[in-house]
């Protein structure tokens, strides 16, 4: 039963997508800023933030890791511009395998964003970031043949010779951009608006160099457009309604979350997070995370509700999130105060 679930799975997930509309995405959107969108860089108060998150998916359906994504970052506002705009600046690293040819992208990429403030106040700030890399892609594995599984083809006999594509990898530089525009409206309501453009090069992956003009094999822009509000109902409770879009022909992505916020112990600064979201066409999102201090954590898992469920049994992607931001600033001087005791 177990291995017909398994071809069952390989041959849904075969039929579902190809190569070309292949690009990493996650869950938990807002906890990978630099994944999604550049100009995010640098975006937040503190001195410079560490993070991380990891994607698994499919790993109940398969004995090995189908699909896998680990990603880390840092970034850091670095240069204060006439007082009130400035400059950040990070770097961002992941390695996504996928697929049973172990499909290997690894990156590693500088981001820098400008962030203009647009008021006296300082509540509306737009921002400009760009982003840029070298991309390693390498097959590693052995391939499964869908004429293996379905009996079409005599034993040995292939459509397309994939071996000899075995152990072959290939590099290309990526480049990113993207806008971001912040508005605090009032003591209790702020609100996220951006979108980014990636692989604005259009970069060549194909693996066989010596015929650069295969079908397919340039990767096409990717479109990202994301937003979130924030807003404080009371001391305790806090919600934030959430959506991230994205479109790389002939694929699209649409999510909708629905973040709520407790606060727990006021004095420790413990923060409860929870909810729910819908992958539209693909999946539910189970939400759970927790603030404490500058720290945040995040937990998701994905039910999925398409066609591939009946291999997978709902069983979908698993993700763990966290980033934690420094705060590092000069104690004040107090110059002692001298009293004269005749006054």
């Amino acid at each position: 039963m177990k291995i017909f679930q398994t071809l069952s799975f390989v041959i849904l997930i075969s039929l579902s997508g190809n190569l070309n509309a292949q690009d990493i995405h996650f869950t938990l959107f807002n906890m990978s800023p630099l994944t999604m969108n550049p100009a995010l860089t640098g975006s937040y108060e503190g001195t410079f933030r560490v993070g991380g998150i990891y994607r698994d998916q499919f790993r109940s359906v398969t004995s090995s890791r189908f699909f896998s994504t680990p990603s880390f970052f840092a970034d850091a506002p670095i240069l204060m511009i006439k007082k009130k705009h400035w400059l950040g600046v990070g770097v961002m690293a992941f390695q996504d395998k996928a697929g049973l040819g172990d499909l290997e992208t690894n990156t590693f990429q500088i981001s820098a964003a400008l962030h203009l403030v647009l008021d006296k106040k300082s509540q509306n700030v737009l921002t400009v970031g760009f982003q840029g890399g070298q991309v390693n892609r390498k097959l590693q594995g052995d391939f499964i043949y869908e004429e293996d599984l379905n009996g079409t083809l005599a034993p040995g006999q292939r459509s397309l010779d994939f071996d000899q594509f075995k152990d072959a990898n290939t590099d290309y530089f990526d480049l990113n951009a993207g806008v971001l525009l912040k508005s605090q409206i009032n003591k209790q309501t702020n609100f996220r608006l951006g979108v980014s453009l990636r692989h604005l090069t259009t970069p060549n992956y194909n693996f066989d160099r010596s015929n650069s003009n295969v079908d397919g094999a340039s990767i096409k822009k990717r479109i990202i457009a994301h937003g979130d509000l924030n807003y404080q109902v009371n001391e305790k409770w806090s919600i934030s309604p959430t959506f991230y879009f994205s479109n790389l022909s002939p694929a699209n992505q649409f999510q909708l979350q629905g973040w709520a916020g407790y606060l727990l112990k006021p004095e420790e600064q413990i923060k409860l997070n929870f909810g729910l979201g819908y992958r539209v066409g693909d999946a539910a999102e189970l939400l759970l995370g927790m603030d404490y201090k500058d720290l945040k954590v995040a937990l998701s898992y994905d039910v999925t509700l398409s066609s591939l469920h009946n291999a997978t049994d709902y069983r979908g992607g698993f993700e763990i999130a966290a980033y934690y931001t420094f705060k590092i600033y000069k104690k004040p001087e107090v110059k002692p105060v001298i009293l004269c005791p005749h006054l």
